[in-house]
């Protein structure tokens, strides 16, 4: 029954994807700091992980110009994708697994709930944690 709901999911997931589009908004489009992005000459392959497996798909991006780097992917950013190639829901469920329990332990548990295979290196966002804990604001003294 596990496996039916998760090829249910993944195959919902991948209509949903498909009804995005290539990501063609125009060929050109301005940011709300009146930056003018112009459109990629050629789609660009993005790869999501989520519960549900691997999802690939392809999508124009924008930049200022052919040599700068992209500032919007509309799809992505429509369906408000993480930068990294995990999901947010997979994240969170790698993290919350990972609090209790080795980092190994944790993705192979993970790995046996969705029926995957995890490694630990794509699993530890410590370093990215830690980067968000240094720029969050510092309370004021005495607080």
């Amino acid at each position: 029954m596990r496996k039916a709901v998760f090829q249910l999911g993944k195959q919902a997931l991948e209509f949903f994807i498909q009804l995005q589009g290539d990501g063609d908004v125009g060929p050109e489009g301005t940011t709300e700091q009146a930056k003018v992005l112009r459109r990629s000459e050629t789609t660009t392959r993005t790869t999501i992980r989520s519960i549900f497996g691997m999802h690939c798909f392809d999508q124009f991006t924008y930049a200022p110009t052919a040599k700068k780097a992209t500032q919007l992917l509309p799809i992505s950013a429509r369906m408000l994708l993480p930068k990294r190639q995990w999901s947010y829901l997979l994240q969170e469920f790698s993290q919350m697994l990972a609090i209790e329990q080795s980092y190994d332990q944790a993705m192979n548990n993970l790995g046996t709930i969705l029926g995957a295979t995890f490694s630990v290196d794509t699993a530890e966002i410590g370093k990215e944690a830690s980067a968000f804990l240094e720029d969050l604001p510092k309370p004021a003294p005495g607080r």
